[in-house]
């Protein structure tokens, strides 16, 4: 193989900011449908507490599934499919393009950091970015699959996505849409170390 076939393959190799966001968006929805029963159950599960009925669903992940379905139907179980599926591949749509581009720039900006540094530099940029994009969908979401457990809020549990987010606004301002914020960035920690660590297991692998 010539060096130019090899710099072409080299650059056929590298993954553009296209790929990237078309593998991460696919990725993203696929799991976000298969996810969306057990997503419902656990944020149900994890609100609960702060409702005033704490025996709202009093049994373990099963038993309140089975619960969500035989009262609400497999609408109930997918409730808030719809924002989740613009947020979840929004999300890792716009981060592996900001990642693989943050992580180029460190290899080849010469910043006086190591290459694990570089990678968890990356991962917290493009973390950061995707969070305050999605944010209002991730408040918007979780606002839908618990309102079956508000009886004081007068709603239609048919309700869309934009109708939430036009109720949120009205009723709470825009400031609404980044509830969690602070606590998504705290979160961050996983890609932090998730990303780096993948990076150096897939180079050692290559070895093997």
């Amino acid at each position: 193989m010539t060096s130019e076939s090899k710099e072409k393959q080299s650059k056929n190799d590298e993954p553009s900011a296209l790929r990237s966001l078309i593998a991460g968006a696919g990725a993203g929805v696929i799991c976000t449908l298969l996810c969306a029963p057990l997503d419902v159950t656990k944020v149900r599960l994890q609100v609960q507490g702060t409702l005033g009925n704490k025996n709202f669903y009093s049994g373990g992940i099963y038993s309140s599934l089975k619960k969500i379905y035989l009262e609400e139907g497999i609408r109930g179980v997918f409730k808030g499919v719809g924002p989740a599926l613009v947020t979840v591949p929004l999300f890792w749509g716009v981060y592996w393009p900001i990642y693989d581009h943050m992580k180029k720039r460190c290899e080849n900006n010469n910043l006086g950091i190591s290459e694990r540094t570089g990678h968890m530099l990356s991962a917290l940029v493009a973390g950061v970015v995707g969070d305050v994009i999605t944010n209002p969908f991730w408040v918007v979401r979780t606002r839908i699959q618990t309102l079956a457990m508000h009886s004081e809020v007068k709603m239609s549990s048919e309700i869309t996505t934009i109708q939430m987010m036009k109720f949120i606004y009205e009723t709470e301002g825009w400031k609404a849409f980044y509830k969690g914020l602070g606590a998504s960035f705290l979160g961050l920690s996983h890609v932090a170390i998730q990303f780096p660590l993948c990076e150096y297991m897939y180079l050692s692998l290559i070895h093997i």
